[in-house]
């Protein structure tokens, strides 16, 4: 009986024979061109070897063709070395992946290109150029990256079209992530017209391509726990941010977004600061989104120090103009003028707002004046009083001048007249020790009541 069954097991067996003995002539013949000095042979050689393709996986001699066809000048290679090196930090050190990524980008191999610049996080210059060859080149997770950066830029039309067409690119390219990220922009309106029904569709091709994240979810243990309103309502940051994510019209989106960033939720105050600055389903708000945008960076947030960067960089000089002029919000040219700095016009911008008693804008004036008289950067601008009561200390430094404590004094006391009761504190301590300024105790005496009147325990402990 066994012997009928022969026939119908050889004929299963032939196949796959042939095809290893095929799998073992191509490896030999491999060999003999790499022999050859064929560096293409090499490389595509040493990958065979590390996938265990025809003949035993062998990291350490893949290693050694990779190196070898690298120094002969095979883009491919010094990228699959950078590759190997990465998953098996046995065989290289960290130091050595950069080079070898950059030698294959700019040998051509587009695949590094994308890798060089995730390894460096965005944080060089030529950035945004580097996953711009890669899109243009065809690599689909290259035109990924670079749409997640353009989208990054919310304050600039132009790069959320871009950005919106970059996802078309990788979509377009077979990329799940590519299609999940234009849903994304067409449900939101972001470089493209908003619809839900073409953002679904997406979705759904997303899906379709292995992207898991844009799959429907097996539903929960408990009902609507994930997107559940009344758990974001009692301050579940994490359901907000979903719910944030599954809804479709921008009001909803950014009311979403609002209860998340009121959690605490950096990724939520994040994404409202988009919001904020486009007026994309709220009122716009620029001042609000740069001290968001601020706070995120601060936490640490993903693309939240960048995106600052960008917009200093690109919109700092325009924005500037507007503040100077009257054309923008008192917060938002408070905000800028501590972006920029007293280097780059953000004193005169800091003098402008608090002149107009905006009580950022005064405090980061006066902290910066008392900076010059010896106050620790560890300051914080909502605790003025601590940073002068530092600077006492200090006096005795070249740089502590009349000029300066002045000017220090006088912005205190616009900040004070607008109710920030800190600055009144500070101002009466410094007008009764007498030794930042000329003491003037009646003066004194009324600044420190209206503190305490504001509940400062400093000036009610020290009153009579």
């Amino acid at each position: 009986m066994p012997a009928l069954w022969l026939p119908l097991v050889w004929s299963l067996h032939a196949p796959l024979a042939d095809a290893r003995r095929q799998r073992r002539r191509s490896i030999e013949s491999l060999r003999e061109a790499c022999r050859a000095d064929d560096i293409a042979a090499c490389t595509a050689l040493g990958t065979r070897v590390l996938d265990g393709d025809g003949v035993d996986s062998d990291t350490a001699w893949a290693a050694n063709l990779y190196r070898d066809a690298c120094a002969w000048g095979a883009p491919e290679a010094c990228w699959r070395l950078g590759r190997l090196y990465t998953t098996h930090p046995q065989m290289g050190t960290a130091e050595q992946i950069p080079p070898l990524y950059r030698a294959a980008c700019e040998g051509g191999w587009a695949e590094a290109c994308v890798d060089l610049d995730a390894l460096e996080e965005g944080g060089t210059a030529d950035g945004t150029a580097l996953l711009r060859t890669a899109c243009d080149s065809g690599v689909a997770r290259g035109c990924y990256a670079l749409g997640r950066r353009l989208e990054a830029q919310v304050w600039d039309a132009d790069a959320l079209t871009a950005a919106a067409a970059s996802f078309q690119r990788a979509c377009d390219l077979g990329s799940g992530e590519g299609c999940r990220g234009l849903a994304a922009a067409t449900r939101a309106g972001r470089g493209v017209p908003a619809s839900a029904e073409a953002a679904a569709a997406l979705t759904e091709r997303a899906c379709e391509l292995g992207d898991a994240a844009a799959c429907p979810k097996p539903p929960a243990a408990e009902p609507g726990v994930l997107d559940d309103p009344a758990a974001c309502q009692q301050g579940d940051a994490a359901r907000c941010l979903n719910l944030a994510a599954a809804a479709t019209d921008p009001a909803e989106v950014a009311s979403w977004l609002e209860i998340a960033c009121a959690g605490r939720a950096s990724a939520g105050c994040l994404q409202l600061a988009g919001h904020l600055w486009d007026g994309r389903g709220t009122a716009q708000d620029r001042g609000r989104s740069l001290g968001l945008l601020r706070a995120a960076c601060e936490a640490g947030t993903e693309g939240a120090c960048p995106t600052l960067e960008n917009i200093v960089r690109s919109l700092g000089a325009s924005l500037s103009e507007d503040c100077l002029e009257g054309r923008a919000s008192a917060q938002l040219c408070a905000q800028l003028g501590e972006l920029l700095g007293s280097g780059a016009g953000g004193t005169e911008l800091l003098q402008k707002t608090c002149a107009g008693v905006d009580r950022l804008g005064c405090e980061t004036l006066a902290l910066g004046y008392a900076s010059a008289v010896g106050v620790s950067g560890a300051c914080s601008p909502y605790a003025p009083e601590d940073c002068l009561q530092e600077g006492l200390r200090t006096l005795g430094t070249p740089s502590t001048t009349s000029t300066e404590r002045r000017a220090a004094a006088a912005l205190l006391l616009q900040s004070c007249e607008a109710d920030v009761f800190e600055s009144c504190t500070v101002l009466g301590l410094l007008l009764r020790g007498g030794e930042l300024l000329p003491p003037e105790p009646d003066r004194s005496l009324n600044l420190l009541r209206r503190g305490c009147q504001g509940w400062e325990p400093t000036a009610c402990a020290v009153l009579p």
